[in-house]
């Protein structure tokens, strides 16, 4: 069941503002660039190609040792053209071509745990957030009379719970890199990917 964005976005902003209560300080900006591995249902049933991803983070030492990241991730995956024949086409199509465009736009709360407490180094990352998934496919079919049928259908996932965990490590105090595993659940499926990054601190 779809989980409204206005009630992610509640749960996600008391967690970050409760937690920032704790050590109140001007955040920490940076920006990120990531791949993305698609997994499970999403490479079956959207797309089985790497996506590309940029982001944008803030980031709020809560104590020695801890952090709270407050993100946003969009990824963006190539297109693949295929001859699958969409609902709706007349039986005059002789040949179709799918040009088919997934995305996914992630806002999310990180909690970021350094073992040697001095909020450097290595570190082990755990969030929750909101993620949407969109799907834009231009259709392009030829039908027995040698004309053409386009069509560009739009579908999305709605607004879903997101789960991500993971590692990290800051080279120093601008530059670091992370690997995490995000994923959410549609229709009793788990759409998930395989991620990792470059992070850069301002």
């Amino acid at each position: 069941m779809a989980i409204s964005l206005s009630k992610i976005g509640q749960a996600v902003f008391l967690f970050a503002f409760t937690g920032l209560g704790l050590h109140a300080q001007a955040p920490t900006l940076g920006l990120q660039v990531l791949g993305s591995v698609p997994t499970g249902s999403m490479r079956s049933q959207y797309t089985s190609s790497t996506g590309l991803g940029i982001g944008a983070f803030a980031d709020w030492e809560v104590n020695f040792g801890a952090d709270l990241r407050l993100a946003y991730d969009g990824v963006f995956y190539p297109g693949s053209t295929d001859g699958e024949l969409l609902p709706g086409m007349p039986p005059t199509v002789v040949t179709v071509s799918n040009d088919r465009k997934y995305r996914s736009d992630t806002l999310s709360l990180q909690y970021l745990y350094y073992p040697d407490a001095r909020n450097e180094g290595f570190y082990f990352m755990v969030g929750l957030g909101a993620v949407k998934q969109t799907e834009k496919i231009a259709t392009t079919a030829v039908l027995s009379d040698s004309s053409t049928l386009s069509l560009n259908p739009v579908q999305d996932t709605g607004t879903r719970l997101a789960c991500m965990a993971g590692l990290g490590y800051e080279f120093a105090k601008n530059w670091g890199a992370f690997g995490r595993y995000t994923f959410s659940t549609v229709d009793s499926h788990t759409i998930g990917a395989a991620q990792a990054g470059l992070t850069c601190r301002f």
